[in-house]
């Protein structure tokens, strides 16, 4: 998974990490980009879920206050209360990560039965700010057996976060082939133009370029490519 660097930075001066806010982190390096797949490699649960706004009035920043620190506290904090939070989560190149946020939709993460814990903390702390958590579009998505399983929500093999499709096994081709059948289905929808003598080749190219190409290619740079699909 990938990130804006400068969003990196914005959260490690937000929980005092002691960067600056705007300046870019060092570009990964193969050694560090070998260290983050095996981190990921490890027994893991994903919790995707989405909140219900409400009213309108409602914004993203409700949902960023409890989950980075105003309503509940993710990373260390200076009361001996803040632990479990803090240490809920995977270890990602070093750093603890539990959550992953865009909009209204959140990915909890966690090591087994500290998911548990850690969404009720979430949904407890979002509830006293009016955020009310769908359990109808939630999914669970374990990375190894589990054992024991109380938390609502459907368990799946696999979902869609921020348009692209996360399996348990991290294999990329399911999400490659998937690209390339949406990148077909655009084609299909433009066959009329793409054939019709009235446009020139050079329009065509540009209609390619712009319509089919950045849906084929979307997350291409989070790809891992096997020899074989070369």
């Amino acid at each position: 998974m990938a990130a804006r660097p400068g969003a990196i930075t914005n959260a490690d001066s937000a929980s005092g990490g002691g960067e600056e806010e705007g300046k870019h982190v060092k570009p990964f390096t193969p050694e560090k980009a070998k260290e983050i797949i095996m981190c990921l490699q490890q027994p893991a649960v994903f919790y995707n879920m989405v909140f219900d706004w409400p009213a309108q009035h409602w914004t993203a920043k409700h949902l960023s206050e409890v989950l980075h620190g105003k309503q509940i506290r993710f990373r260390m904090g200076t009361k001996s209360t803040d632990t479990e939070e803090a240490q809920a989560g995977i270890k990602i190149a070093g750093r603890n990560i539990n959550n992953l946020r865009y909009a209204d939709d959140t990915t909890l993460m966690a090591e087994s039965e500290e998911l548990k814990s850690l969404l009720m903390k979430v949904k407890e702390e979002s509830e006293k700010v009016g955020l009310k958590l769908n359990v109808q579009k939630t999914k669970i998505m374990a990375t190894s057996p589990i054992t024991s399983w109380q938390i609502d929500g459907e368990t799946v093999a696999d979902f869609i976060f921020l348009g692209s499709k996360i399996t348990a096994d991290g294999d990329c081709s399911h999400e490659i082939k998937r690209r390339l059948l949406l990148g077909r289905k655009v084609m299909t929808n433009l066959d009329s133009i793409l054939k019709s003598r009235d446009i020139t080749l050079p329009t065509k190219v540009c209609l390619l370029r712009a319509m089919v190409f950045p849906v084929v290619m979307y997350r291409c740079e989070s790809w891992t490519i096997k020899k074989a699909e070369c």
